[in-house]
């Protein structure tokens, strides 16, 4: 089984993960399209067609380095 993103058409947001084989039948919600992922994604993350890439549009904040005087 592969993980597939559930990608939202209007907004290109995921709005889902699910393991699908890619060959049984299967249909997506209305509205949505499937993306097979090939690295890092979660919910909420954006997805670029002309790339074939997701990104995270919140990512973690990096800790700010301690400052000693």
């Amino acid at each position: 089984m592969a993980q597939y993103a559930m990608v939202q058409n209007s907004t290109n947001i995921v709005e889902n993960i699910i393991e699908w084989d890619g060959e049984a039948l299967y249909t997506p919600p209305e509205g949505t399209f499937l993306v097979a992922i090939h690295g890092a994604c979660n919910t909420r993350w954006l997805y670029d067609p002309a790339t074939d890439t997701f990104t995270n549009p919140n990512p973690s904040p990096r800790p700010s380095p301690e400052v000693t005087e």
